[in-house]
């Protein structure tokens, strides 16, 4: 069953598009990632999911519901977690009071349990240290990982999760992968934003690449670097200005100090490599990625 049914879905704000042509369906216990670089379309996507912007035109079904007609069911059956959430007043708050507090307001808990809940999730990220500091106090990835707490700890069927590990280092960001994990293995779908390209090979189910408000792949992580014609990765720092010449490498993104090329095979990236000019320095030689992906498929729409 799909919890989230997109086709043709579009938004204007006055002439100027910020959805143009967007269709994907999630389904129940899958996390779905919505990738593309910032503009692309996917935080108004997310928002229009989330009856917080209404829709220039298309169809879009949240958990059965017309999110025009059945807003309110709508809102009822998900979790939102905002790009840019924060505020004065959680500021005020500590991670256990923001927490504990999400979940009263809510209607979903009491105050002693939303605290024995809190409590719970602020521990499974890596916060029961800072249970009782004011949040203004926090890092700004830590204040990211209590926004992640709020959202999580509803329970919710559907979960919208905004560029979450935005700001967060690296151990806390496998901490809420691994969280988002758990929670999907439990039979929640989770919609993730994110321009990261690691993040979405890792996390997700499958992914909805958007470029330039349109979606324009579909697919598991590792059907969408399937779809490259080339299976290795050459990256190397040169001078501004030098190219390869013709036949080193079957593809190549020129980003002006450095460069990355594409062969069909191991043994052809490090030949490749091994007839580059004197002055260009080889920094790495792998499998091809989603990032790879992303971009071969989305230099095709150009």
């Amino acid at each position: 069953m799909n919890v989230v049914l997109v086709e043709g879905l579009s938004k204007r704000y006055g002439e100027a598009w910020g959805v143009r042509n967007a269709s994907f369906s999630v389904g129940r216990g899958e996390l779905m990632t919505l990738l593309g670089r910032n503009g692309a379309g996917k935080s108004t996507t997310v928002k229009v999911l989330c009856t917080l912007l209404k829709p220039s035109g298309g169809v879009v079904q949240v958990l059965g519901y017309d999110v025009l007609r059945d807003h309110q069911a709508v809102r009822r059956g998900i979790s939102y977690l905002p790009q840019d959430y924060w505020g004065f007043m959680l500021e005020e708050l500590t991670p256990l009071e923001a927490v504990s507090w999400n979940l009263v307001a809510r209607g979903d808990y009491s105050p002693r349990e939303a605290r024995r809940v809190a409590v719970e999730w602020l521990s499974e990220l890596g916060l029961e240290g800072v249970l009782e500091t004011k949040c203004s106090r926090l890092s700004g990835g830590q204040r990211r990982r209590v926004a992640v707490g709020m959202a999580l700890s509803a329970r919710k069927e559907l979960v919208f999760l905004d560029e979450p590990t935005s700001g967060v280092d690296v151990e806390a960001k496998h901490e809420v992968w691994r969280i988002m994990r758990r929670v999907v293995s439990q039979g929640v779908s989770i919609v993730l934003t994110t321009h990261d390209m690691n993040e979405a090979q890792i996390v997700s189910d499958r992914v909805v690449l958007f470029h330039e408000g349109n979606t324009i792949a579909e697919a598991t992580p590792s059907e969408l670097i399937g779809k490259l014609p080339y299976k290795y990765r050459v990256v190397v720092n040169k001078p501004h200005g030098w190219a390869p010449t013709n036949g080193v490498f079957e593809h190549h993104f020129d980003l002006g100090d450095r460069l990355i090329g594409y062969t069909h095979t191991s043994a052809d990236a490090w030949s490749a490599a091994s007839t580059l000019h004197p002055q260009v320095r080889v920094e790495s030689v792998s499998e091809v990625g989603l990032e790879d992906a992303y971009l071969y498929l989305t230099s095709r729409e150009a």
